[in-house]
């Protein structure tokens, strides 16, 4: 199976307010697929086979939790 890319996209700096989709940003997660993704305060909350993915917007996975 192949791994699992988030791929999102982040704020312009120059023009605030607008998206940058010429730069799409991308974490590997896993070999599952992810099943859910929610927006909390400022990071992503990815779910991707029994671990749940805090990513922040600098790229980084800052914290993973595994479901049992």
């Amino acid at each position: 199976m192949p791994f699992v890319y988030l791929l999102y996209f982040g704020l312009n700096c120059i023009s605030e307010g607008t998206w940058n989709f010429s730069e799409p940003k991308a974490v590997g997660l896993g070999k599952s697929p992810v099943m859910a993704i929610a927006v909390v305060r400022e990071s992503l909350w990815c779910s991707c086979g029994n671990k749940v993915f805090i990513v922040n917007h600098d790229e980084e996975v800052i914290k993973v939790f595994a479901l049992s």
